[in-house]
């Protein structure tokens, strides 16, 4: 899924042996990009439960991967952190995100922060319902 999205620079630890991803096949989702359009500090929980609250869940890495790959122009305009993944790397918490910088697309490794920049934008999924049809 990595390769999928043809970035420009991925930080190493982000591999099959650090994460694991949920589930086989395909799934199709919806995808939102959240903007809590503020430049102040955000636990996980405010901007989870905001998410949540419009009946989303946070982006894991499958989602983030996903999105990165089929919207690749969207992280050269702002950070997009997938937040249902934190994991730890050289004893700091990390979140997964699709970074940029200049021209150039990542995918990143930052360290946990709850003061996120006011452009920063969170990924929150659902799966997509099937329209019912009626004869």
């Amino acid at each position: 899924m990595i390769a999928a999205g043809h970035y420009d620079w991925t930080n190493d630890k982000i591999n099959a042996q650090s994460f694991s991803i949920e589930g086989t096949g395909a799934i199709e989702f919806e995808a939102v990009l959240f903007h809590l359009y503020k430049d102040i500090s955000f636990s996980f929980q405010i901007i989870k439960g905001q998410i949540e609250e419009v009946g989303f869940e946070v982006g894991k890495i499958e989602h983030i991967l996903s999105f990165g790959a089929s919207y690749p122009e969207e992280q050269r305009k702002f950070p997009i952190f997938g937040l249902g993944f934190v994991g730890g790397v050289h004893s700091e918490r990390r979140v997964l995100c699709l970074d940029r910088g200049g021209s150039k697309r990542g995918l990143n490794l930052p360290r946990w922060s709850n003061d996120w920049p006011v452009h920063s934008r969170f990924l929150g999924v659902r799966k997509k319902v099937a329209q019912a049809r009626i004869s």
